[in-house]
């Protein structure tokens, strides 16, 4: 009686694809944070050439989109949060005057809305900051070591069509318009970093995208300052 001979046969995730892996991944609705670890370990541990696969089956186009959907809904979100609240201020104004009373009828609703749109927009920003990493991930590493200078070797996976896509996508956009949004300038500032290493890039962030642009470089000075000034007057004093 013959016993059949036991193969082990590999997980799932192991057969697939690692850029139809992490297009899975990018395609969640609402996007994951498990997930998003997961792409960013994924395109981190890929070489110059599999990063060119992934560019090249869309990924990183997917996630420049997805940034661009993200950023666009922080922007708006702030502004609604803005335009509801100077409602509920005319509206309290309005009801001292007549009753004498501090809240309007719909104030209590007004603050849900306010509180549901704040919860949205962190959440959002919490996405953009996952969708930066996997960014950088490509661009560079995760947790890269902006003291030594690349090698054109290190970023050969970068051509001038890749640099043409991510130039004009909304990252840099994203750059200008959100350097002071604290629960981003991390992230923002190692994307920055991130491009500033590939010389390509230099001119995106030197000169302003558009007219009316600003340039991404000069908006950093003034957190630079506002971050490096309380530092030397420490050091001053001791």
């Amino acid at each position: 009686m013959g016993s059949a001979a036991s193969t082990s046969s590999p997980e799932p995730e192991e057969t697939i694809a690692v850029y139809d892996r992490i297009a899975t991944y990018l395609n969640e609705k609402p996007l994951k944070m498990a997930h998003m670890l997961k792409t960013t370990k994924l395109i981190n541990d890929c070489t110059s050439a599999e990063k060119i696969m992934l560019y090249e089956h869309g990924i990183i186009h997917i996630i420049c989109e997805l940034i661009a959907d993200t950023c666009s809904f922080c922007s708006s979100s702030r502004t609604e949060a803005e335009e509801r609240r100077r409602r509920q201020r005319r509206n309290s104004n309005s009801s001292a005057i007549h009753r004498g009373t501090g809240y309007g009828y719909g104030s209590t609703r007004s603050r849900w809305d306010i509180e549901r749109t704040v919860e949205e927009r962190l959440a959002r920003e919490e996405q953009l900051t996952w969708l930066l990493n996997a960014l950088n991930a490509f661009l560079y590493c995760t947790s890269p070591d902006f003291t030594a200078k690349r090698d054109p070797i290190d970023y050969a996976h970068v051509s001038p069509t890749v640099v043409q896509d991510i130039g004009h996508s909304a990252v840099i956009v994203l750059l200008e318009y959100h350097l002071k949004n604290d629960s981003l300038f991390d992230a923002l500032l190692e994307t920055a970093a991130s491009l500033a290493s590939i010389p390509a890039f230099i001119p995106y962030l030197v000169k302003p995208y558009t007219k009316g642009a600003k340039s991404i470089a000069k908006e950093l000075l003034v957190p630079f300052k506002e971050r490096w000034d309380p530092v030397e007057h420490f050091n001053y004093r001791f």
